[in-house]
């Protein structure tokens, strides 16, 4: 599973489904500090069951 976590609060009405990560190992792929080019900080992690 590919999951983009941005580092910021957003007023929202839609959810992603509340899940285990307990069962999943991380790995994070790309990781983003904000700067003048982007808005928010940002990581992509996969999330995947040894």
């Amino acid at each position: 599973m590919y999951i983009t976590h941005v580092k910021a609060e957003f007023e929202a009405d839609v959810f992603f489904p509340e899940t285990d990560f307990s069962e999943w190992e991380k790995e994070i792929l790309f990781s983003q500090e904000m700067d003048e080019k982007h808005k928010h900080a940002f990581e992509v992690v996969r999330y995947f069951r040894p």
